[in-house]
């Protein structure tokens, strides 16, 4: 028999152990990053209704708490990197470091650059750059963050659940 066909094959010898409470909140873990980024693009989304009002005020804070979002995204994906390391898991300690860290470090290089436009769109927004009828350049960057969002969907499938 093909050995993976096998392994599929074969029932184990010994029943699977239920997971332990530590490794059922580190499962429920894994999923407040990604609450945290797709949460944002509700952010997007509501912002854009406040400048289609002509709400510039509540588009700024919008595009804040998205900011803070992606930010937030970012900082606790620093800390499962530092976690990583110190169990030996580098970018090229293995094949699964390697791609570990390159999928979810480039992922989150776009989070991170997006999380900065925000910022500056704040800032542009403050000083009366989008109005009701000029706002292409916010409805880029919801575009922009909503790519960035789908593209997270796939990597955390891939790297997380399968």
């Amino acid at each position: 028999m093909h050995e993976g066909v096998d392994r599929f094959a074969r029932r184990p010898q010994q029943p699977r152990a239920a997971p332990t409470l530590p490794s059922a909140l580190a499962c429920l873990a894994l999923l407040f990053p990604a609450f945290f980024l797709l949460t944002s693009s509700l952010c997007v989304v509501l912002g854009l209704t406040e400048i289609q009002k002509d709400n510039r005020a509540g588009l700024a804070r919008w595009l804040g708490a998205t900011a803070f979002l992606g930010a937030a995204f970012v900082g606790i994906q620093g800390y499962e990197y530092s976690k990583l390391i110190q169990e030996g898991i580098t970018l090229t300690s293995s094949q699964f470091g390697t791609g570990f860290f390159f999928l979810t470090g480039f992922h989150g290089l776009h989070v991170l650059v997006g999380v900065i436009w925000a910022l500056v769109l704040v800032g542009h927004t403050l000083r009366g750059g989008f109005s009701r009828q000029e706002h292409m350049g916010y409805e880029i960057f919801g575009l922009y963050w909503h790519f960035v969002d789908v593209v997270w969907i796939f990597i955390f499938t891939l790297v997380y659940l399968v």
